[in-house]
């Protein structure tokens, strides 16, 4: 289970990396952005989110489904495996929206929108690190 764990934690590190570098780009004004590295890391985050929820449906969600851990552990993953998939679902809407607008002209608006899901992403990473407080052995 430690192994998992690990690699839950590295999941979580990746995209809190990829966050921390958009951050420095999200500046107040626009001309001071890099526009092309926003694109990219637009891109390392539908990765790693990919990754992210593979990892939890194949490692976490599995298991727990096979009878491997506990009731609550099997509850704990299904939630988990919804989670991440709403949150690439709320990362792919919010990468269509800024696809089909022009963030040159809307600039305070999608920083704002930017930083908005950088918040979901991380309350959603407090909300498993707070869920995994009680895993235990088998347990997840």
């Amino acid at each position: 289970m430690s192994r998992r764990l690990d690699i839950l934690s590295r999941h979580h590190d990746r995209l809190i990396e990829i966050m921390v570098t958009a951050r420095s780009q999200i500046t107040d004004s626009v001309k001071d952005a890099d526009l092309d590295a926003l694109r990219h890391l637009r891109r390392e985050m539908v990765e790693a989110l990919a990754a992210y929820q593979r990892f939890v449906h194949e490692e976490i969600y599995e298991p727990a489904q096979q009878g491997v851990g506990s009731e609550e552990a099997c509850r704990d993953a299904r939630a988990l495996k919804i989670d991440c998939i709403q949150l690439q679902r709320d990362y792919d809407d919010f990468c269509l929206r800024w696809a089909r607008r022009h963030v040159l002209e809307n600039w305070p608006e999608y920083r704002l929108s930017a930083n908005v899901m950088m918040k979901h992403v991380k309350d959603h990473i407090a909300q498993v690190c707070e869920r995994r407080k009680g895993w235990n052995g088998q347990a997840a």
